[in-house]
């Protein structure tokens, strides 16, 4: 029997693939589309999230910073700042506003409130407690730097101004419950025993309403100390007094070995300008003049002696020498060290 072959026209061909290679074929285009598919999305995707900005932090690291001084390690808190107008409640305001000028410095002016933790190796010793309440950082950076409020064991107040005193208390409780607050007594006496219609200005009638929230739960749990004129309060430790801005305002002495630092309050408010111009007064100078001469006595003796200044309105750390230049002072401020290193 012979075989018949059938012709066809090469177009018409007719190609029958064998099952299994279509079945291969078929998955190699599946897979092929599954990965062009997820190119796309990659691309899609990434587009995306290029096209968002990343959102601006907004923050500053923890607000704290530390240094050894002789044996003593000395930290310094950060409160938090607030614009101000300084220019407006300075004694020269056109004065002010010109040295701004030279200087590229804007208005408003951003003033620091700064705290100091001294650790004697002994005790843990603060000078004033900041604002308080929502404006205050201080409790927030005490716990970052590794102390708790129930570790001080004494508080050096400066003065009874809300921004030195406003941190020591909450709603009537203590926030330091085992430490000893210690305040000049004629500054004591200005600010918590003197009637409310006896104040001159009654700015300082509001005051004392702040500082007797703040101190007096201090009073009634017997943890209130005062003292008069210079006093040895611990090892290292004394107090100086420096009467103009309030009546009873306090400066502090901290020695350790051949260094010091002197804990200043607010004998200054404006670095910028009263440290070059030191009859600058403030109005919140109960009285002024005394303020400017103490402020001059103070800056000559630090700047003689070579005491690192630590100032709680000077920008943080506000820590730094001073060394006099005609009738002004240089500020200098110390050189930030990463490692917290013995003194030299």
């Amino acid at each position: 029997m012979k075989e018949r072959m059938i012709m066809t026209h090469p177009a018409q061909t007719k190609t029958i693939a064998h099952p299994i290679n279509t079945a291969a074929h078929s998955m190699d285009q599946l897979l092929w589309w599954v990965i062009g598919i997820s190119l796309l999305l990659a691309v899609s995707v990434g587009s995306t999230v290029q096209a968002q900005p990343v959102p601006m932090a907004k923050t500053q690291a923890a607000g704290f910073y530390r240094m050894m001084v002789g044996n003593f390690e000395l930290t310094a808190f950060s409160d938090g700042t607030s614009p101000k107008d300084i220019a407006a409640i300075m004694s020269d305001p056109a004065k002010v506003r010109s040295e701004f000028k030279k200087m590229n410095l804007a208005m408003p002016y951003q003033s620091s409130y700064n705290v100091y933790l001294v650790h004697t190796g002994k005790e843990l010793v603060m000078i004033d407690t900041g604002r308080g309440g929502d404006n205050g950082q201080l409790l927030k950076n005490l716990s970052k730097s590794g102390y708790a409020p129930s570790q001080i064991d004494a508080i050096l107040i400066t003065h009874m101004h809300g921004d030195h005193v406003g941190g020591l208390s909450l709603a009537g409780k203590r926030q330091f419950p085992n430490a000893v607050v210690y305040a000049s007594q004629s500054e004591a006496d200005f600010w918590l025993h003197t009637k409310l219609e006896d104040y001159e200005n009654p700015h300082w009638a509001g005051n004392a309403k702040r500082a007797r929230a703040n101190v007096n739960p201090y009073v009634q749990a017997g943890m209130f100390k005062t003292f008069d004129g210079p006093t040895q309060l611990f090892d290292g430790i004394q107090s100086l007094p420096t009467h103009g801005h309030t009546p009873g305002h306090s400066a502090y002495l901290m020695t350790s070995q051949d260094r010091s630092v002197l804990f200043i309050g607010d004998t200054i408010h404006c670095a910028e300008v009263q440290f070059p111009h030191p009859s600058l007064t403030i109005a919140y100078d109960v009285k002024p003049d005394h303020a400017k001469a103490m402020r001059v006595t103070l800056f000559k003796t630090a700047s003689e002696k070579g005491h690192i200044i630590a100032g709680p309105h000077i920008s943080f750390p506000g820590l730094g020498h001073l060394s006099q230049q005609g009738e002004g002072f240089r500020w200098v401020p110390v050189q930030y060290q990463y490692q917290v290193q013995a003194s030299e």
